[in-house]
């Protein structure tokens, strides 16, 4: 009988601990390989999805492991360094979202439009 009853919260802590386990994201190291500014949309009267006002749409390439995701990013803000060409970034993916990982801890969602494996150097 005290076996049982050991077995059983032996079950029961495993399972808590499976369930509490830290839900922390895990990153990969990505390479920006390009960046680029994209024209302004149309924003015509007929138009259903309008842009926000002064935001900036950007294209940018990045590569992970052996696959270059071509991502769109908008912005109401110009780009900083962090965003160069040749810089590494951490980030994470989730369906058709790649997230980066900024220096203070902020992840920013990039759409990810296409993804092809990445060329031999």
């Amino acid at each position: 009988m005290n076996k049982m009853w050991f077995t059983v919260v032996l079950v029961c802590a495993a399972c808590v601990s499976a369930f509490t386990q830290s839900k922390v994201p895990q990153y990969q190291t990505g390479k920006i390989i390009k960046v680029k500014k994209l024209p302004p949309r149309d924003t015509s009267p007929g138009q259903v999805d309008k842009p926000t006002e002064n935001a900036q749409a950007w294209e940018i390439s990045i590569q992970v492991d052996n696959i270059v995701y071509l991502c769109e990013y908008t912005s109401i803000r110009e780009l900083d360094y962090s965003w160069a060409e040749g810089k590494q970034a951490q980030v994470r993916i989730k369906g058709r979202t790649l997230y980066v990982k900024r220096a203070n801890g902020v992840e920013e969602g990039l759409y990810i439009r296409h993804k092809t494996k990445a060329s031999a150097p």
